[in-house]
């Protein structure tokens, strides 16, 4: 149910010409009262945390499963989400944009 849910969500969201969505329309894109999404998400902004996340997670599965096809791309150790050739030059060039990130 949770993702049926999200899944129609996602694709209200994507049809909003101004990017809301009312939680009324999701229960009824998926045939359940509102008591359903509370329970799950607690509130609207649950929902859409939820979604942001579902769609993450989806992103990642596929960069995640490109890297397992090309030979020599890894997943960075420091973040799952980016995934490129290990090179020295790569190595070094990503701790300093983390170093120039914490700096105020």
């Amino acid at each position: 149910m949770r993702t049926r849910m999200l899944d129609a969500a996602e694709e209200l969201l994507n049809a909003s010409p101004d990017r809301d969505i009312a939680t009324r329309a999701v229960c009824e894109a998926v045939g359940v009262g509102a008591p359903v999404l509370y329970r799950l998400f607690g509130d609207k902004n649950g929902l859409l945390s939820a979604l942001v996340d579902y769609g993450f997670d989806r992103y990642l599965a596929t960069k995640r499963a490109a890297a397992r096809t090309k030979p020599g791309w890894a997943a960075d150790s420091a973040s799952t989400s980016r995934l490129a050739p290990r090179t020295a030059s790569s190595t070094s060039s990503s701790r300093c944009t983390s170093e120039a990130m914490r700096s105020p």
